[in-house]
């Protein structure tokens, strides 16, 4: 599958438009939002408006790199903690952490 010869003018973009960093591919920009439930979803759920947002912000907001959501950041945080507690090393993100054979031994 090719990639769109646009694919680096957007990454440029939003690494210029945005500070979010992303754990997983260590990506600093933007992130891209989307909305993931509907009206009659929320409705039938009865979720306030706030529960809502939330919701839609941890599950609807990723990483224009990786596609990440915002949840799969948070966890991707945790485990760079738990790295970092094991092996007293600072990672910045999941894919330079698996790089190093000490984080394979775990």
């Amino acid at each position: 599958m090719r990639k769109s010869p646009f694919l680096f003018l957007k990454l440029l973009y939003y690494r210029f438009s945005g500070d979010t960093h992303c754990a997983a591919c260590n990506f600093k920009g933007k992130q891209k939002q989307k909305k993931v439930l509907w009206n009659d979803l929320i409705r039938e759920w009865e979720l306030s408006e706030q529960w809502a947002d939330w919701f839609n912000i941890r599950e609807g907001q990723y990483c224009v790199k990786c596609r990440c959501c915002a949840r799969t950041n948070q966890l991707s945080e945790a485990i760079l903690q738990e790295l970092a507690t094991r092996t007293g090393t600072l990672y910045t993100n999941l894919n330079d952490a698996f790089k190093q054979q000490s984080v394979h031994e775990l």
